[in-house]
């Protein structure tokens, strides 16, 4: 069998139960700090039917010349940090230069997580294999005994898309194969890895390197997955 990862569509950095840049000032310092041209596009909130709550706002920070975008969508507590198509784990470093820089504009750096804040890690993978006509007979082979059809009166595992998930310490991992674009005929397989980081008294990362390194071992990892069912 032979892979080979074709292209890595999006790395990103995701905060959850809690908002970042809330006030004008720290809106401002973020965008100072950052030294770099960035288009700012406040959200605009859509006011459900009873007019007692809005949804679905977000206010976006695009880096584009970077491909960043820094998504804040504060009715959600919900904060997301990402970026396009990075070609090797060293073009992450500036993806962890902004997320340092809206934690550290919050002043939430270091705190602990607590019982209701987490973040996470993520990386989305395109490869390739050469063994199969479909990516939904490579996943099916990898993944589930070729046995299971017969046992329910079928005549043989056509195809299948898996969801493992696995613990390293404390952090909660999750990998998703699906065929690209959910083409049952494509070759191409889709692979979005995540790591969530929940326990209570694990912490808000404080540096840069603390959130390099994150985004460091959920690539490593994306990887991993796809040599492992290489063998």
């Amino acid at each position: 069998m032979s892979t080979d990862v074709e292209s890595v569509l999006e790395a990103s950095f995701v905060l959850l139960e809690a908002n970042l840049l809330e006030s004008p000032e720290q809106k401002r310092g973020f965008v100072a700090d950052s030294k770099a041209e960035v288009d700012f596009h406040p959200r605009v909130d859509i006011v459900a039917s009873d007019l007692s709550s809005a949804i679905g706002g977000s206010d976006r920070f695009v880096f584009e010349q970077d491909r960043i975008e820094l998504r804040l969508y504060p009715n959600d507590e919900r904060n997301i940090v990402s970026r396009k198509f990075p070609s090797s784990v060293d073009d992450l470093h500036r993806l962890s230069e902004i997320v340092h820089l809206a934690i550290g504009n919050t002043e939430i750096g270091d705190q602990e997580l607590g019982d209701t804040i987490a973040f996470g890690y993520n990386v989305q993978v395109v490869y390739s294999q050469d063994t199969h006509d479909s990516a939904l007979q490579y996943i099916a082979e990898s993944f589930f005994d070729p046995q299971l059809s017969e046992r329910i009166g079928g005549e043989g595992v056509a195809g299948g898309t898996a969801q493992i998930y696995f613990r390293v310490g404390q952090r909660l991992w999750s990998a998703r194969f699906e065929p690209r674009l959910s083409d049952p005929y494509a070759q191409n397989i889709y692979l979005a890895v995540n790591c969530h980081v929940g326990h209570p008294k694990e912490r808000i990362p404080s540096t840069i390197d603390d959130v390099y390194a994150g985004f460091v071992d959920v690539w490593n990892r994306a990887h991993l997955l796809v040599d492992a069912l290489d063998e």
